[in-house]
Order: C-alpha cells, then structure tokens, then sequence
C-alpha cells in the first residue's frame, strides 16, 4: 500500500476548545510563526476537505501554493532598503558599490516575479501548481539572504549604533525565517532533484 494512502484532509475551527496557540518570538522582536497544540480537539465529519484519501494530494498543493505565496511579493520589497540606503547616502562603500549590488538585486527580485506569473497564470488556467513553486521558493530564500548581506556591508559600521540605516540589522535577523518558513531551501532542493531532475532518492 503506497505510503500516503487512507489520508483525508480536515480543516479545524480555531476556536475549538482544546486548541492551544503559542507564537514563536523571532530574533527581531515579532512573532509570526506559532506553536499549535491539540489536546482532544473534536473535528466534525462535515470539516472535511475533499474526498476521503485525498489528504496527501490536498497537503501537495496547499504547501506548492503556499511557496508560490512566499515568494509572490519579492519583486516589490527586496531592494527596498537598498534603494533607501542610496538614496539617503548612507552607504560606507562606493557609490558604484552601491549601485551594483541594487541592481544584482533588482534583477533577481524580477526574475523571481516571473517565475511566480508563470505559476499564477497556472492556477488561472486551471492547472495544479507546479514544480515551478519549489524553484521559486529557494530562489526566494537565497535572494532575502543575498538582499541582507547586501544591505549590512554597504551600511557598514553605521550597523553598529542605534541610528542604523532602515532595517539593515533587523534584514539580516529576519534571514533565518526566510530560509525554513514554508519549507527548508534543503528540502525544495531535495524536490527539484527528483521531481524535475529525476535523479534518484539518495
């Protein structure tokens, strides 16, 4: 019996007794993720989702839908703080430093808008997500670390004191739930290996 089969896929009112919701304080302050605990938390028959057994292919697209999701709003505020750091002035390199690392940015935030079209007009065609989710995911994580790292050496030691220019601490911070939230960078790699590569499972 392959392994997914006999799931089933239930939504679950939020305010069930039973459900209890404890946010996950993030490095920079905020708390965006969350533990859940169920504790005898009763689902009636009529909250299921699809067919019975549908669940694992239900879970597929909820997670393909939810990177596309992820990745779907980095061609607008990637460079942000680049373009905020150069037009104030406040970048410690070369203006022509600078410049080029705005445009390194630029270039894949429009990629990666693209990318996402490409997976929305999909959807609008009727078409399950597609692999191109996982593409965009990873390429999503890499370029908020890149944009990060970009940010914090053009700032330079201004970092260290408490008028740093806009978000170049609080960027860096927020790399670590750039690169797990919605699936590691290591698994999507893992997704792409074997489902558009078709290299076999290590």
């Amino acid at each position: 019996m392959p392994k997914h089969k006999g799931l089933s896929y239930f939504l679950i009112d939020m305010r069930s007794t039973g459900i209890d919701v404890r946010p996950l304080m993030q490095p920079t302050g905020e708390a965006e993720f969350n533990e859940v605990f169920l504790d005898s938390v009763f689902v009636p028959d009529a909250y299921l989702l699809g067919e019975p057994g549908q669940g694992w292919r239900i879970t597929a697209t909820t997670l393909q839908n939810e990177r596309t999701q992820i990745s779907s709003g980095v061609s607008v505020g990637s460079e942000s703080t680049l373009r905020e750091l150069i037009r104030e002035g406040s970048y410690a390199e070369s203006e022509q430093e600078a410049f080029n690392a705005l445009g390194k940015i630029a270039a894949l935030s429009s990629a990666i808008g693209a990318l996402n079209l490409r997976e929305t007009l999909r959807q609008v065609n009727g078409l399950q997500p597609g692999v191109g989710s996982s593409l965009a995911k990873v390429a999503h994580a890499r370029l908020g670390r890149e944009a990060a790292s970009q940010v914090l050496r053009l700032a330079g030691p201004a970092t260290l004191f408490a008028k740093a220019p806009a978000d170049a601490v609080t960027g860096q911070l927020n790399v670590p739930q750039v690169l797990i939230g919605g699936g590691t960078v290591e698994i999507q790699l893992n997704v792409i290996a074997e489902r558009i590569l078709g290299m076999p499972r290590g």
